[in-house]
């Protein structure tokens, strides 16, 4: 049996996954949260954390279309997505809570995504 044979833990993106899924739940407590008390804080939490689903997703195909396996460049690809996604919240939280522009930017993400997953 497979369940027997192997362990999850051996294969490559076993935890990629396991955070990719922490990821997506913490956003949904916090889309819960967002739509039972709709005030300013619990807004932008929403609207963070569904970004940070869609660029960690992002991620994720990344690791899973290169097959990076060397630390160095998953750390690369690991820290120009959070930079992004810093200059992103940084952006709708002190210039301008855009929501068109939020939109568009988590579409295009989502588009990249979703071309990567298909190239995959």
């Amino acid at each position: 049996r497979f369940r027997a044979s192997s362990s999850a833990r051996e294969y490559p993106m076993f935890s990629l996954y396991h955070w990719h899924c922490a990821v997506s739940c913490s956003a949904w407590v916090c889309s819960a949260v967002f739509h039972s008390r709709d005030l300013l804080w619990t807004e932008r939490l929403d609207y963070f954390s569904a970004s940070g689903v869609v660029l960690f997703s992002a991620y994720c195909s990344l690791v899973r279309l290169a097959l990076v396996r060397r630390p160095a460049a998953r750390a690369l690809a690991a820290v120009s997505l959070s930079l992004l996604f810093t200059a992103h919240v940084y952006y709708l939280s002190a210039v301008k809570f855009d929501y068109g522009y939020n939109m568009a930017a988590n579409v295009c993400v989502a588009a990249v995504n979703m071309a990567l997953w298909l190239l995959w």
